[in-house]
């Protein structure tokens, strides 16, 4: 799973959350993954490991990028 943020939710002056993408492999097991939009608190952010400083950083691309190249469909929240 690969989670990259892409908006910041803000009321008065304070974030109140993160609209994140998220890359993750297909659960059929097929070459193929999926994307779709999460919501997360600032806190839970914070906590979480940034792979651009984790030393295994091209394994985890590496992984994204071949998800990618097998083909990303897009998943419904609903």
């Amino acid at each position: 799973m690969f989670l990259c943020t892409l908006l910041r939710e803000e009321r008065n002056g304070e974030v109140r959350s993160y609209r994140c993408l998220v890359l993750f492999p297909a659960a059929k097991g097929d070459a193929a993954g999926g994307v779709t939009t999460i919501d997360i608190a600032p806190e839970v952010l914070s906590s979480m490991e940034r792979i651009d400083r984790d030393p295994q950083v091209r394994k985890a691309l590496a992984g994204m990028f071949s998800m990618a190249s097998g083909g990303i469909s897009m998943v419904s929240k609903g």
